[in-house]
């Protein structure tokens, strides 16, 4: 473990993300790489995702996000205690929200929001994924547009308490984890699948997928009115007619043929009106009067 200051200085990317930043050496001395996980102690203790910080940042300092570090109990100043982390993926997950986000955001959406981060109980963490380095597989804008949804555009800042993480200490939530708001709706509940992701979900700090929990892996079943590999799926409908313009370019067009101008009118025609002035046959044959 190291004693480093903590320092209110978050990258544009970080803020209200749960990522604190270390110089480069500082995170080899503790044995880590990148996005491993780590704890800070402060007046209580928390967790974090490790990042590389720049390599001219001093050495002896810790950049936090305003989140961050009011979990650690902490100010801009203050002795923090960074030490790796023994990270465990998260059973259940319960939080405390507004009572708009509450009725809002379904608990499928929350575990997606929250997919990645390290949590301890009595954490405040914000809706904002982890899209800095996201978990292979997620699909970051379908998240950010959902809670824009349910929420408004007031969604990113809005902060939830966990109020159960289990088992104790640090978790990670995965997709198996089950989310839900205390006292309310839960993935359990709703029956909301575990979303399938084109890789395992690195436990952080681990090294590998899993840390001794399951690796997530592999893509969903098909089911009804989903193609699966030797065809159309159950239940699945024709797909649309293309558009009026790309059928128009594939469909050759049948040839049109040329405007003709009408021919002039005779002279003859100037006098219709009269009679008594009207000129021969001949004169309207040869076009003179």
């Amino acid at each position: 473990m190291l004693e480093l200051v903590a320092r209110l200085a978050p990258a544009a990317a970080d803020a209200r993300r749960g990522v604190v930043r270390l110089h480069p050496e500082v995170l080899a001395a503790l044995g880590l790489r990148s996005w491993d996980a780590v704890t800070l102690t402060g007046a209580r203790v928390t967790a974090a995702l490790a990042v590389a910080g720049e390599p001219g940042d001093p050495h002896g300092q810790a950049r936090f996000d305003d989140v961050t570090l009011s979990n650690a109990g902490l100010t801009d100043g203050a002795t923090v205690v960074v030490a790796p982390a023994s990270v465990t993926a998260a059973r259940e997950v319960r939080l405390v929200g507004s009572a708009l986000t509450t009725a809002t955001v379904a608990p499928a959406t929350l575990r997606l929001a929250l997919t990645g981060k390290v949590l301890v109980r009595g954490d405040a963490v914000s809706l904002l994924p982890q899209d800095i380095a996201p978990a292979a597989g997620a699909d970051v804008r379908s998240v950010r547009r959902a809670l824009a949804a349910a929420v408004g555009g007031t969604w990113t800042s809005e902060l939830l308490t966990v109020a159960v993480a289990d088992p104790a200490g640090p978790v990670v939530v995965t997709p198996s984890t089950v989310v839900g708001w205390q006292g309310g709706r839960d993935t359990g509940d709703t029956g909301d699948p575990a979303p399938a992701t084109a890789g395992a979900l690195r436990i952080p700090g681990s090294g590998a997928p899993g840390n001794g929990g399951p690796a997530f892996a592999g893509p969903a079943a098909p089911g009804p009115g989903v193609p699966g590999p030797g065809g159309a799926g159950r239940g699945s409908a024709a797909p649309p007619p293309p558009p009026r313009e790309l059928r128009e370019l594939r469909e050759p067009r049948e040839p049109r043929e040329p405007t003709r101008r009408p021919d002039p009118p005779s002279p003859c025609c100037r006098w219709r009106t009269s009679p008594r002035t009207r000129p021969s046959p001949a004169a309207c044959w040869t076009g003179s009067s």
